[in-house]
This record gives structure tokens, sequence and C-alpha cells, in this order.
């Protein structure tokens, strides 16, 4: 099996897999058999006897590259692909914390910190502390998103709350040196005042950090890109320790080696620091590594080149998978990049985009840039061009929409599917971030307080209620000539409205559920309020019938969540939910 699946591998993909000795780099993009590539280079390191399985380990990106890579080398040889370590870094560094709980003071009843934990804990560090930066007078929680974004960010860095008061202190020590006195004011100029006051917020954000972390420890918690901090401390710290890891392996791969964190390439580092030329070998797109090149480290592909400058490097350069016009077109985009890994390292001489690409057909392939004055033209022009390709009997599974951000993916899967086209939507914002669930939330704030004017407002104008725009505007406006909150407005002077708003009774309806709601509340689990809100809305039956099956999906892990937090608090109530998804 083996030796076919070699004999179909061209001249540059053989010679990464033959090159089994001393660090290796591939460059190798999108579509060119880079997976392949690897599991047929681990099967050959094992059939040849270099080494035995456990002494090999795979460290990839994410789960499902993982699973792809075992699944490809059990095809290959069989059982012992279950021998190999192939883990993400974040399974890799917990499964050494497991074996070394005594060295890490880890518990087994420890658990990984969620999202909404998150906020909570530290919306209470805000409360109980003062801030001069990030907590401002009138909005206390407004950097909170922020804040964890920062932290995060240094964690994946490798930077711990210690690390980070020293590169302040040094930052402070650079900042004093560099000032400079306006001699019309006696002050030291604006430009650097700015710069201090930069230094004074991230002062602060690492007093945050100290605290957040100390709160984790104290209630048995653990973030997720913990687990890689304590394993590359513990490395640094401990000789024995890293020497045991180090033993343990002779060969190291790492795949999308452009999307590993300053962190992770740490580890690697260590690892195969007890050896001059070590056996490792990293894959990655030097065009998408250059995302690093903005932030404060290294680009990986050039850290790699400089930790092992005796490195080999392997340019893979056929794609399989896009047409020549898509790869061209590419190619000459790409070209214009000037801080391409090959203008830095210009004794490679590579172009890892061939100009001579072709799918295995030979098809051309078709290409056309487009202009639209604005997104509601482009949503129009996508709904007709689909709906050509649907009348065509095309497969809806082979048509796709790419877009450059998450909102954007948003308002066209939203018109979309309000013009009957059939979709599966895919992208990366958290669940609370969905309009639909924003939607729910104000909801469930209306509920908790039907005088809350703004989730009033947003409710009301729901489809599931079923609100026409006319009557919806003739009722808001008459709320707001008498200056009267719009509950009130309704319990007095609903009898009067029958007969000036044409479907009053829907309006009614509304808020004769919101006042029931509200009552259930007081004295009931925030589920049981949820589960009722959907039986009386019937928006899930709502949903099938329309079969807006991204919303049907949407409510059913809005529920998860919620019974997940009623499953720790089971005396969790609306209020307090509503409180903490704020």
């Amino acid at each position: 099996m083996i030796k076919e699946i070699y004999a179909k591998l061209n001249l540059k993909q053989k010679e990464a897999v033959d090159t089994t000795e001393g660090p290796v780099m591939v460059l190798a993009g999108p579509g060119t058999g880079k997976t392949q590539v690897l599991s047929t280079r681990i099967a050959k390191i094992i059939e040849t006897a270099k080494a035995r399985p456990r002494e090999i380990l795979a460290l990839t990106f994410s789960q499902s590259a993982a699973n792809s890579m075992q699944q490809r080398l059990i095809s290959l040889i069989k059982d012992k692909a279950y021998d190999i370590d192939i883990k993400t870094f974040h399974a890799f560094c917990n499964d050494i914390i497991l074996e070394n709980r005594d060295l890490f003071g880890y518990s087994s009843d420890s658990i990984q910190i969620e999202e909404l934990e998150k906020t909570k804990l530290l919306k209470k560090i805000i409360d109980e502390n003062d801030f001069q930066f990030l907590k401002p007078f009138n909005a206390p929680y407004l950097y909170k998103s922020d804040i964890l974004k920062r932290i995060g960010d240094l964690k994946k860095e490798g930077i711990s709350p210690a690390k980070l008061e020293g590169i302040l202190e040094q930052y402070k020590q650079e900042l004093e040196s560099q000032k400079e006195i306006n001699p019309r004011t006696q002050r030291p100029k604006v430009a650097w005042q700015d710069k201090y006051k930069n230094y004074q917020k991230l002062k602060e954000l690492g007093r945050i950090y100290g605290i957040y972390q100390e709160k984790l420890k104290s209630k048995n918690y653990y973030d997720f890109d913990d687990m890689i901090i304590w394993v590359l401390a513990k490395m640094e710290e401990d000789e024995d320790f890293l020497n045991r890891y180090q033993e343990r392996y002779k060969y190291i791969l790492s795949d999308e080696y452009q999307d590993t964190n300053f962190s992770q390439s740490q580890v690697i580092k260590l690892l195969t620091s007890n050896c001059k030329n070590p056996n490792i070998f990293v894959v990655g797109d030097e065009d998408q590594s250059i995302y690093r090149f903005q932030g404060a480290s290294l680009g990986n592909i050039l850290f790699f080149n400089q930790e092992f400058p005796s490195s080999k490097i392997i340019s893979i350069d056929i794609n399989y998978r896009s047409l020549k016009k898509i790869v061209d077109l590419s190619n000459y985009l790409i070209k214009k990049n000037q801080e391409r890994v090959d203008n830095f390292l210009k004794d490679l001489n590579f172009n890892k985009v061939a100009k001579s690409f072709y799918d295995e057909a030979g098809n051309q392939g078709k290409l056309k840039i487009l202009n639209f004055k604005n997104q509601e033209h482009e949503k129009n022009f996508l709904l007709i061009k689909i709906k050509e390709l649907l009348k065509q009997k095309k497969d809806p599974s082979e048509i796709a929409v790419i877009t450059r951000t998450n909102s954007e993916i948003e308002a066209i899967s939203e018109f979309l599917i309000q013009n009957k086209i059939p979709l599966d939507s895919k992208n990366q914002t958290s669940i609370l971030d969905k309009g639909e669930i924003k939607n729910l939330h104000q909801l469930l704030k209306s509920i908790v307080n039907p005088k809350y004017a703004k989730g009033i407002y947003q409710s009301m104008s729901l489809a599931v209620f079923g609100i026409k725009p006319r009557d919806f505007f003739n009722f808001t406006q008459k709320a707001a000539s008498q200056r009267e909150n719009y509950l009130d407005f309704y319990l007095q002077q609903g009898d009067n409205l029958k007969g000036e708003i044409k479907e009053f009774s829907k309006i009614r309806n509304f808020f004769d559920l919101i006042i029931r709601l509200n009552k259930l509340s007081a004295s009931a689990p925030a589920i049981i309020v949820f589960e009722e809100l959907l039986r009386e809305t019937k928006l899930i039956e709502k949903s099938i019938i329309k079969k807006d099956f991204i919303l049907l999906s949407l409510i059913s892990s809005f529920f998860d969540f919620i019974r997940n937090q009623n499953k720790k608090n089971p005396d969790l109530q609306l209020k307090d939910l509503t409180k903490d998804l704020d």
C-alpha cells in the first residue's frame, strides 16, 4: 500500500517523504497534497524501522486535521497508526499535565472555563477593584471583551503576568529615555504623552491579568491556553522533565506550521533543543504566515530558518485542487506582496505557486471580477446567479459563497433564506453573537423588565409575533407622543387603540405574553421560562414550516446553552442569565 501511494507522488513530494533526517521545512499551499506527504513520510519512517510508532509525535492545528492524518495512516500501516502520538498542541500539553499531576498541582476536578464564565469572572474583578483607564465611570464593562482578547493573546505568546510585568518595566524605561519636552508649554510632547498613557493602560491590563489567573486557580478553573503555558514553563525550568520528552520522541512533525503561535513554536524548539540537527519536519504555507509579521514575534517560517540554519527547505508547487485561471490570478496577486518569505530568504529562489498549474482534466476554469455599488446590489446578483444554477439542476452543495468577514456571511445568509434559498452557513462567530440570538436576548430582557424600552421595541418587530410594520409604527409613535413607555401606554390606552390600529389583537397578544412570562420568571428557573416562551410563540414550529433550519439550529444551541447554565446553577433565574449575557 505504501509503495502504491509513494509511486503516485510527484518529485517534490517524494523528496519531502525521503528526507527523513535533520530539520526539514516544506512550503506547501492548499491543494498540494501536504497531508498525504505527512502521512506517507510517517509510514516510511516506521516501515524502514527508523523509529517505533510511539517514538513519533505529529502535532496539528486542529482536531479534524489530527483525525484526518490518523485515518490516512490507518490505511497505510493498519493498527500501528494507533500507537503514534497524533495530537493538537493543546491535547499534547493536556496529556503531559495529566501524566504529571503532582508536578502541575493539577486536580482531576479542575474544569475548563467557558466563555460566559470568563466574562462573569472579569466583571467581578472589575467590580471589586479600582482601575483608572480600563474602567470608565459610566460604562465599567466597556473594555471587557478587549481585555479578555488581550489576555488570550498574551497566553498564546507565552507571556505570563510576571513576564508581562518585566516587559512593561523595560518599556517604561525606554519611554523615560525618549521623553521630549515642548519648549513652549514645558510639558512632555503630546506624542510621548499618548505613548505613556498606553503604557498605563497596559500596566492595568497586567494587573487584571494577574488577578484573573489567581481567580481561575482559586475556583479550580483552567483556561484553554493555560495548558501550553504551564507545560512550556515546566520545560524551561526543569531539565529532567524536558529530557524525558526529548528522549521519548525521535521524530517530530508539525502541520500548518504558519498558524502556530509563539508558545506552540517554543514547545517545538524545546523538544528539539537536545540535538544540533534534530529530526523536526514542519509543513506550512508562507503566504498565510505573512499575518504573523504584523505581530510582535517573527513569522514562523523565518523563525524556523533562523532556529535551524542547516534545515532543508522543499517547496511543493503543484496544485491538484484549483483550476488554472484561479491559480494564475492567485499567483499574480500574491507576487505583489512585498513581505513574502522568498523576499527575505533570497537564496531559496523558489515560487510556491507555479505558473503552469492545471487540473487533471486540463480545464482552464472561468473567473469573473465584478464591482457593485453596494451590498444590496451584490446580494441580489448572488440571488439571481444561484437561482440560475439551481434551475439548471446544479447540486446546491456544490455552490459556495465565500466572504471576507463573519458579518458579511450573516447578512448574505439572512437575505438568501428570506428568498427561499437552502443553505448551510459556516463561520467562527460565537452563538451568542448571532443576530437571531441577540434578538432572543433582547426578548428575554424584556420579559425580565417589561418597561425596558429598547428590548420591547426590538421584540415587537420580530416576525414571530406577526405585528405588521404599519401597526408597529402607529403604536410606537402614539406612545412616543404621550411620552410613555410602551408597557404603560398599552395598559392605559389599550382599549382606546382597538379602532385606531388595524390588528391590535397581535399587539395585545405580545404584551400579554410578556406580562405572563414576567410573572413566571419571578419564581421559575430560566430554562422553564425559555421553554414556555418557545411553546407560546410556536417559534420552533414556525421555523420548521418556513424551513429555516439555520434558526432551528441556533435555537437548539441556545436552548442547550441555557440548560447547561441551569445545570451548574439549578436556581439560575432569567434576570441573572440576562445580566451575565450583557
